[in-house]
């Protein structure tokens, strides 16, 4: 899938990400704070804005200021 720049971020084309909408059952996931989720390369994925006060943490980031918990 083409990637490229939209606004500040890179993200897939949109229209390809439109026609897998079309197909695909789109999972939505609520974590708590410090949870993290980690995605095979190939699988389609995506965030919403992060409308909190807070920044978003990297997980290689998160894992080496506190203990992870791998499942």
């Amino acid at each position: 899938m083409e990637h490229g720049f939209a606004g500040e971020q890179v993200g897939a084309s949109q229209h390809y990400a439109d026609l897998a909408l079309k197909t695909m059952r789109l999972l939505h996931v609520e974590l708590k704070v410090g949870d993290s989720l980690i995605f095979h390369p190939n699988l389609l994925h995506r965030s919403g804005a992060n409308l909190s006060e807070h920044q978003r943490v990297p997980p290689e980031r998160a894992a080496s200021r506190n203990r992870a918990t791998l499942f």
